[in-house]
């Protein structure tokens, strides 16, 4: 079994925050191994698993993290220097995933993504943080144009507790 160690970055975009238990049932082919191919103790993203097959998926690629800050995505006060290892980190620079996946001009996210049923928040519309369909009408661009990616990423410090 795979140990997690939490610095391996996953398709999703998040590092590895649990290993797969899965017991074997009908839907994973009996011996352990789920159908998009992961196995008991394989490293997975609790956050998406289920949501994004990139949950049980590990990225090609890590890029480098030098001179990047992470913030806490819950209480948005705490900041430490960006490290693969702080508890459910996501990339959100140049080149992350969550940059590729969200339009530069409405936020929805890529119509790949909207296809499989996913939604995201558009300004202007339905109260303050709902979620919407992506509807390409609403974007000024009428057509998805990634993110460049932000200058931080966020990470999970603790604040609301761990259980």
């Amino acid at each position: 079994m795979t140990e997690v160690r939490g610095d391996i970055l996953m398709e999703c975009g998040h590092t590895n925050n649990g290993g797969y238990t899965m017991k074997p049932t009908p839907k994973t082919r009996g011996n352990g191994e789920d159908e998009g191919g992961a196995k008991l103790g394989d490293p997975i993203c609790v956050i998406c698993i289920g949501l994004d097959p990139g949950a049980t998926k590990v990225a090609a690629t890590k890029p480098d993290l030098s001179g990047r800050v992470a913030i806490c995505s819950s209480c948005g006060k705490c900041q430490q220097p960006s490290a693969w290892k702080l508890p459910f980190f996501e990339h959100r620079g140049p080149g992350s995933i969550w940059a590729a996946t969200h339009c530069r001009y409405c936020g929805g996210t890529d119509t790949e993504w909207h296809r499989r049923g996913r939604y995201a928040p558009h300004p202007g519309t339905g109260a303050e943080g709902s979620v919407v369909p992506w509807d390409s009408s609403r974007c000024i661009n009428l057509e998805f144009t990634p993110k460049e990616g932000l200058d931080h990423d966020y990470y999970y410090c603790g604040c609301r507790g761990w259980n």
